[in-house]
């Protein structure tokens, strides 16, 4: 099996077999050399980051033109190698006509250059590796011996096939790294929290922490209930440190227990939910950032474990999402989290945006080294922090216009 590629393409696109209708003498020396010159014409083209194909041709024993490929450097479909050999070779012999000469060519012809081969009158052509679906000496077309022209050309492949086939193969191998390390650097990785960003919960979630202290005994005796505003004001913490803000003189058992059966009320209260509880065009904008191609969606939060895949279903989001991490699972700050999913992404936390709503959204964004829009609309101040310069959105859709 041997890897083939197309010609003047932006990929590999065929492995198997080559079915070589020709195969040439390879212990010519004279077809050797004139192959090499023609690889050293690919390699220039190589050297400019162009796909690499090389021509030569030759005239009693004399290469009279050299070609290869130049299309994106001189931005023009005809700067292919067999069209700019067959032009400086017709140069030499002020002649159009090229009835005495052969040509060497690392890749089977286009259709373009196939016919220019005709129309040059060139009798003889020697490849070195196959185009199965661009190919027009043979694998497509076979223009270079269609009976209804005036001229037919002699046609042999796989001189050098595997030189010529490693070299257009080291070359779209670096260029798929190139493209996709150039794709890395222009994406935009966004990294979202997720109450006071996304959506708004607190109002259920209040319901689900008073629930819980009757669960495990406590309601009556505390006398009072947690009210939504109560959790704005202590969401983006960690529980077990919002536990402890609202439940200070409980024992260290209790609040264990508490944190338990919150997780579970939790889960059942959004849950069984079924109104939007996401922000206006939340899911619109993720949605429409997400198409764009030029930008990854991710998600931190300090919630628990299992909270993230219930928002992301609820929204609908889980497709869109790349990758997501929070306390819950890991036991780490949030900041040490943006720079755990940064890591398993292979992305520069620098390269990253953080959009959070509070100041220990910000300060996590600053300490894992992460840009930060502020989303004003959220549970925290009108800035994060007195005298914040930095971006912020009044409303979730803005986020189309960074």
């Amino acid at each position: 099996m041997q890897e083939v590629l197309y010609h003047y393409g932006a990929d590999l696109i065929f492995n198997g077999e080559l079915d070589l209708s020709v195969k040439m003498n390879q212990n010519n020396s004279d077809q050797i050399k004139y192959m090499r010159a023609a690889l050293a014409q690919a390699r220039l083209a190589y050297k400019k980051g162009e796909v690499p194909i090389g021509c030569v041709i030759v005239h009693d024993g004399e290469i009279i033109g050299r070609g290869y490929n130049r299309r994106n450097t001189d931005k023009c479909t005809l700067a292919h190698a067999e069209i700019t050999a067959i032009r400086r070779a017709s140069k030499a012999l002020d002649d159009w006509r090229l009835e005495d000469c052969t040509m060497y060519v690392t890749l089977e012809p286009c259709q373009m250059c196939a016919g220019a081969i005709v129309q040059a009158r060139i009798p003889r052509v020697y490849a070195g590796a196959a185009s199965p679906k661009a190919g027009c000496a043979g694998s497509i077309l076979d223009v270079l011996n269609n009976n209804e022209f005036n001229h037919q050309v002699e046609y042999e492949q796989g001189l050098m096939e595997s030189e010529c086939s490693a070299l257009l193969k080291k070359f779209f191998t670096e260029l798929r790294v190139k493209n996709k390390e150039e794709k890395k650097q222009n994406r935009m990785n966004l990294i979202f929290d997720i109450d006071g960003t996304l959506w708004d919960t607190t109002e259920i979630v209040s319901e689900a922490w008073n629930d819980a202290t009757y669960d495990i005994g406590i309601g009556d005796k505390l006398g009072r209930f947690v009210t939504a505003d109560m959790l704005k004001k202590e969401f983006g913490k960690p529980m077990d440190v919002i536990v402890d803000d609202l439940y200070p003189n409980e024992t260290p058992d209790i609040k264990e227990k508490l944190q338990t059966q919150i997780k579970i009320r939790e889960q059942e209260r959004v849950g069984g939910c079924t109104m939007d509880l996401a922000y206006p065009e939340v899911r619109k904008t993720l949605r429409t950032l997400a198409c764009r191609g030029d930008c990854a969606i991710y998600i931190v939060s300090n919630c628990q474990d299992g909270y993230i895949p219930l928002v992301m279903g609820k929204i609908g989001i889980k497709d869109i999402v790349a990758d997501y991490e929070c306390f819950g699972v890991t036991g780490l700050s949030k900041s040490d989290n943006i720079k755990l999913l940064c890591e398993r992404n292979g992305i520069e936390p620098a390269d990253a945006i953080y959009i959070g709503d509070t100041a220990g959204d910000y300060e996590s964004a600053v300490a894992a080294g992460t840009d930060f829009i502020y989303a004003r609309y959220g549970f925290g101040d009108d800035v994060p922090v007195p005298g914040y310069k930095g971006r912020s959105i009044a409303a979730f859709r803005e986020l189309l216009d960074i």
